[in-house]
């Protein structure tokens, strides 16, 4: 007779798969604390028409006893009710998005899908302390996870945590803990921008002296309208804090683009100089309006290698690390789409600008002219070509 088994899993082996083989980089936690924040939030602002006042606050507090280091990080979301607890902290790949009933478009607001971020701050910490007051039953709660694997929830009076909301206790481990204070604060103010630059919820940061409004400028890229209303210098300077890299600091020319469906729109930035037709095609995207990756390459067509471009989409579908985009027939679509818009903004542009864009990057047009006919005739009269005269 056949008898039916369970699998155990090894939760010191998931964390080690975690950390040294699904995500490339153990600062990812920060990410993860911010997608639950964030989602939190936007389920408490669809559970209540009247809360919009959401924000995220992190604190980096020094151990004196030990000479280490804690991290607070704090939400005022939904919070947790303890059936949540069972289900979206204590069961691996269960994931919260699709279970709160918000619908199928408010499903796609939400940021997490597989379940398992939580586990990555286990590549940090050795304890979790989570407490949560939910805001569906007012009761406050304390789930204290452990790397081996074991886990207590307990129930505490709402004095421990008045306010509706979570807050996540990390104390560091290793070499975090044995690090410089200012080193580790800056470091988590710089992971903080990355992933959450682009999040509508505020972020704070807290130091000895103030709070550091981590994405004070996201109410800029929420929307296609709200890129297209930004001035010129504004679009310029948001290419230059987003990419950070040497290069961006003399950027000139840019394009707004946007695909069929709206979900997907993008700036793409003229890169300032000739580039390698075999150069990487390396451009940034957010997902839901949190960082994805700034090496995402297929999201773009191969030709407009000419371009570093910041892309924000609702509709392509993360792999398990959310590093990259699956590559399916939702990313070719995307990738044709946006295509077609830059050349329709190719060839809006004005004669100047267009004569500068074609005399730094014309091998890379000549190469695309040969695909495409139509854009061959309208950028013909401004190619040159070398002949035995010279170029003409």
């Amino acid at each position: 007779m056949s008898q039916e088994n369970r699998f155990q899993v090894n939760l010191a082996g998931m964390i080690d798969i975690l950390s040294n083989h699904l995500y490339s980089d153990k600062n990812v936690y920060v990410r993860e604390l911010l997608q639950n924040g964030t989602d939190a939030i936007r389920a408490r602002r669809l559970w209540d028409a009247d809360f919009d006042a959401g924000e995220i606050q992190v604190e980096l507090l020094p151990d004196q006893a030990t000479g280490g280091k804690t991290l607070r990080f704090a939400d005022n979301g939904i919070g947790l009710t303890a059936d949540e607890i069972e289900v979206f902290l204590a069961t691996i790949a269960s994931s919260s998005k699709g279970e709160k009933n918000f619908g199928d478009s408010a499903e796609q607001s939400f940021i997490g899908r597989f379940g398992i971020g939580l586990l990555s701050c286990f590549v940090v910490t050795t304890e979790i302390r989570l407490l949560t007051h939910s805001a569906k039953t007012g009761t406050v709660l304390e789930w204290r996870g452990n790397g081996d694997g074991t886990y207590a929830i307990n129930e505490l009076p709402r004095s421990e945590r008045p306010e509706v909301g979570t807050t996540v206790y990390l104390s560091y481990k290793d070499d975090i803990a044995a690090a410089d204070f200012a080193e580790v604060h800056e470091g988590l103010r710089e992971y903080l921008f990355q992933y959450g630059a682009c999040l509508e919820v505020p972020i704070y940061l807290k130091d000895q002296r103030k709070r550091l409004w981590i994405n004070e400028h996201s109410n800029r890229v929420g929307s296609l309208a709200d890129v297209q209303a930004l001035s010129r210098n504004e679009v310029l300077q948001l290419g230059r804090t987003l990419f950070g890299a040497e290069e961006m600091q003399s950027l000139q020319d840019y394009f707004i683009l946007h695909n069929d469906s709206g979900n997907t729109f993008a700036l793409a930035y003229v890169i300032p100089y000739a580039v390698s037709t075999h150069s990487r095609k390396l451009h940034r995207a957010y997902l839901n309006r949190m960082f994805v990756s700034d090496e995402v390459e297929a999201v773009m067509p191969d030709w407009a290698f000419f371009t570093r471009t910041v892309i924000w989409t609702q509709e392509l579908q993360p792999v398990a690390s959310r590093e990259a985009f699956y590559h399916n027939e939702a990313l070719e679509r995307v990738s044709q789409e946006l295509g077609h818009s830059l050349k329709q903004q190719i060839k809006a542009m004005p004669e100047k600008q267009l004569q500068r864009l074609l005399n730094t990057h014309y091998l890379a047009f000549k190469a695309l002219a040969c695909e495409d006919s139509e854009l061959l005739q309208f950028i013909y009269p401004h190619l040159s070509f070398r002949t035995l005269n010279g170029e003409e």
